[in-house]
């Protein structure tokens, strides 16, 4: 019998309530607990779209989200692009004092960084000393490389929407799929897609801009026949109560679908004996649409409740879904 055994909804618990639920637990043998997020979301709707004004970088569409809570705001990182113009995707960012919006356009509008990056993974660290470091980024970078070769950069800031650094190649390649960047500690955790059939690698650092290590493969793709087969990619993690949970963007031959994955360890492959692998929820994917690719998701605990951002190809914009 496996130490942790699989994750499950809390049986005393019927479908009516599923959404009213806070936390669940389940025990296993030791009495250890593991703190299980309830679900299923509540979709709530599109909450930012494209700008659909003539010049801007984010004119036909908004992606990719990435959102950050500090004080009273929201921030809301993403990528645009403008085809009608043959603009190249930009970062921009956009912030409200409620997560449902709507949010407003930080710096007139214009991107906070320039051409052919896209995929923004944010922080704010609340234990830098350095307070022109406090805003950390990394993006993708999509200038001068090979499609499936795309480098990772990494820019600080003491400001969510100005004084951006130059940036700094942190020495990691991915593919065209994203990434995500967590701190544990004093450790950065930076979560990276390969390429198609490969599943989610995992590298790891003291510093936020090189000397990343290799700790093998955290999320394999699916079996044959299921909806994440071909990729998982698109990735955002977070840390509540004892759990690391780890959103992410499966595909199979038709559409892409939002999946979570879990760990009571630090999925780092330093708890001797359990490995660093994360166990997929039993009941995804956790968002979906008939016709529609969802991708691209940003999770946040507001109090007792809990925010997901996600792009909806059929808005070309972000979407929120909610529990409750």
């Amino acid at each position: 019998m496996p130490l942790v055994k699989k994750w499950q909804l809390d049986k005393h618990v019927d479908d009516s309530d599923i959404h009213h639920r806070k936390w669940s637990w389940a025990d296993e043998q030791g009495f250890r607990r593991c703190f299980v997020l309830p679900f299923a979301f509540v979709k709530y709707g599109s909450v930012f779209l494209p700008s659909g004004q003539a010049g801007k970088f984010d004119r036909d569409w908004v992606e990719h989200p990435c959102v950050v809570r500090v004080g009273n705001y929201y921030y809301l990182f993403y990528d645009g692009t403008n085809t009608t113009e043959s603009l190249p995707p930009s970062v921009g960012v956009a912030r409200f004092t409620d997560p449902k919006g709507t949010y407003t356009r930080l710096n007139s509008g214009n991107p906070l960084i320039g051409n052919n990056e896209a995929v923004p993974s944010v922080l704010y660290d609340f234990y830098e000393t350095d307070a022109n470091r406090k805003w950390k980024m990394w993006t993708m970078a999509t200038f001068g490389h090979p499609a499936g070769s795309y480098h990772i950069l990494y820019r600080y800031s003491a400001y969510p929407d100005s004084g951006w650094s130059a940036y700094a190649d942190i020495g990691l390649v991915g593919g065209t799929f994203g990434h995500s960047v967590f701190k544990i500690g004093n450790l950065y955790c930076c979560f990276l897609p390969q390429a198609i059939g490969s599943g989610l690698k995992l590298w790891t650092s003291t510093n936020p801009s090189s000397g990343f290590s290799d700790q093998g493969v955290v999320l394999d793709i699916g079996s044959a026949g299921e909806w994440d087969v071909a990729q998982v990619r698109y990735v955002t993690i977070t840390y509540i109560l004892g759990t690391y949970y780890l959103f992410y963007t499966g595909r199979n031959a038709s559409y892409l679908r939002i999946g979570m994955a879990m760990s009571p360890f630090c999925a780092l492959g330093q708890s001797a004996g359990y490995g660093h692998k994360f166990w997929k929820y039993r009941l995804n994917p956790i968002l979906l649409e008939a016709s529609s690719n969802l991708l691209s998701p940003s999770l946040l605990q507001v109090e007792d409740g809990f925010y997901l951002w996600y792009e909806d190809y059929a808005v070309q914009g972000v979407k929120l879904a909610t529990i409750p």
